[in-house]
């Protein structure tokens, strides 16, 4: 990848801020699929800004801001929530490989990633195991793991993390969380049902950021060597950076 730095040491961005100034400027929130995203509108947000000091943008991954949310109900010890956590990846994998275990103790180890991967499954699209048809007996397997599973995060005041974001859901219908004026949507190919109804109780108004609706012009230029095309592709970097210095190139 060629870069360049320019003169107060900081990289180009690499997320055009242009699109979402106007909800920044709003305190919008703006949601991400990932972590990732996330930090690189905050960067770009950073170069554009251009002050010592400045206030962080409500820009979040869908997940943290799903975590964030249950946190406001953990600090209100709000009922929903009282005395409630969300279990971990290795508590739940222990109690998996209980539930299989009571049902049949051959298959505790062997089937615990598959019947915790369908759990989840089941519950983004805002499901229970006892909806999925009966149509072999894997399933009717995987409905008792489900059910014992349940019993063993009830005993011991656990939630999935589905189970929270439930929770939270039925937290902006009680106004126990306060709703969000305006709610953008960047980077998203699909959403779970689930998330879904999470975000259209928060919001009345949701709406995705189009990053880019410009049309670009592509073309297949032929070498004759590897050498020729790497002089080529530097020649063309070169240019491009003499042109407009404020961008990133990536040469693959």
């Amino acid at each position: 990848m060629i870069i360049k730095v320019d003169d107060s040491g900081m990289l180009p961005p690499l997320i055009d801020i242009s699109p979402f100034r106007e909800a920044i400027e709003r305190d919008c929130l703006i949601l991400t699929p990932n972590h990732r995203l996330a930090a690189k509108i905050n960067d770009a947000w950073a170069i554009a800004v251009c002050k010592a000091v400045w206030r962080a943008p409500r820009v979040y991954s869908i997940d943290h801001w799903l975590k964030y949310c249950w946190d406001e109900l953990q600090d209100q010890n709000h009922p929903l929530v009282s005395g409630l956590g969300i279990v971990g990846t290795q508590q739940s994998r222990y109690y998996w490989e209980r539930a299989i275990a009571k049902d049949d103790t051959a298959y505790s180890n062997n089937y615990v990633k598959i019947a915790s991967d369908t759990f989840k499954t089941v519950q983004n699209w805002n499901l229970n195991a006892e909806q999925i048809p009966s149509s072999t007996p894997a399933v009717e397997y995987f409905k008792r793991w489900a059910s014992s599973y349940k019993e063993l995060l009830e005993k011991n005041k656990l939630v999935s993390q589905q189970s929270s974001w439930q929770l939270i859901q039925r937290g902006f219908e009680c106004a126990a969380l306060p709703a969000e004026e305006e709610i953008q949507l960047y980077g998203f190919q699909s959403i779970p049902p689930l998330q879904v109804q999470v975000i259209e109780s928060a919001s009345n108004s949701i709406n995705k950021v189009v990053s880019c609706s410009k049309s670009f012009d592509s073309y297949r230029l032929q070498c004759e060597d590897p050498k020729s095309e790497l002089r080529s592709v530097a020649s063309w970097a070169a240019q491009q950076l003499k042109a407009n210095s404020n961008q990133r190139l990536g040469i693959i």
